[in-house]
């Protein structure tokens, strides 16, 4: 099988100038993430291994503690996306993103609201995004809905997120967002402690504005990893029909 490399003698562009990945080590980080792929198999195993990324590691968090079972999950989630970028597999790279936020989400859902006396000590922030929530469903008044607030912080949050994923191949999103995420899981498990229907509190606590958003961060993230293990490797690996047929899609 021929390299999918230029010539022993050709200078791959700059990835983040002046950082260069050598010829060596392109072919090896190629060859394991090629391998990752292969070894994936069909869908219902990208499916199955997003479940167990997402849901396992919270066995350790009576342990470590939540928030470093945050940065374990997405460390060891971003190499099956990178592997995924690298088949140009939108499809499964999405889908093993979307099972391992929502095993995660589901599990630490259950676990606060199982003991809701350790959200405060196990997850501070979570206990700080509920209070402030709650005052904002029983006031009706909250900074974050101003739009004067709303749209600069979600530009930033955006353009951020572009940044990280492109400078970490995506690994330090992963992880920044599983922390986000979970103040919205720690807020869902209060709810449904205080609902007179929890079917109800579950089915309408992550409201649909937070999904949309979710998964538009996990659309961008995939595009923009891809490109930047593109740059990476000296590849390209997608087309710019393909990937304009995906944003306009």
């Amino acid at each position: 099988m021929p390299s999918p490399f230029p010539a022993p003698d050709a200078r791959n562009p700059a990835w983040i100038w002046p950082l260069r990945l050598s010829r060596p080590m392109g072919l090896r980080l190629h060859g394991a993430l090629m391998s990752l792929g292969e070894r994936t198999g069909r869908w219902p195993c990208w499916l199955l291994a997003g479940c167990l990324i997402g849901a396992a590691p919270m066995s350790l968090t009576q342990v470590i503690g939540l928030a470093p079972v945050q940065v374990l999950t997405g460390v060891l989630l971003f190499p099956f996306v990178a592997a995924a970028a690298l088949r140009d597999w939108l499809g499964r790279g999405l889908l093993i993103m979307i099972a391992t936020f929502a095993a995660h989400s589901a599990v630490v859902i259950t676990v606060f609201a199982h003991d809701p006396a350790s959200l405060p000590g196990e997850f501070p922030a979570g206990a700080a995004y509920w209070d402030e929530t709650h005052a904002w469903l029983t006031t009706g008044v909250s900074r974050e809905y101003d739009l004067n607030w709303w749209l600069p912080a979600h530009l930033q949050l955006l353009l951020g997120a572009c940044l990280f994923a492109y400078t970490s191949l995506g690994s330090i999103p992963f992880c920044l967002g599983l922390h986000e995420v979970d103040l919205m899981n720690a807020y869902v498990s209060q709810l449904l402690l205080r609902s007179h229907n929890p079917w109800t509190a579950m089915a309408l606590g992550w409201h649909p504005w937070s999904v949309c958003r979710g998964l538009g961060y996990l659309f961008v993230l995939f595009e923009v990893s891809s490109l930047s293990l593109g740059r990476l490797l000296g590849l390209p690996l997608s087309t710019l029909r393909r990937r304009c047929e995906r944003w306009l899609g």
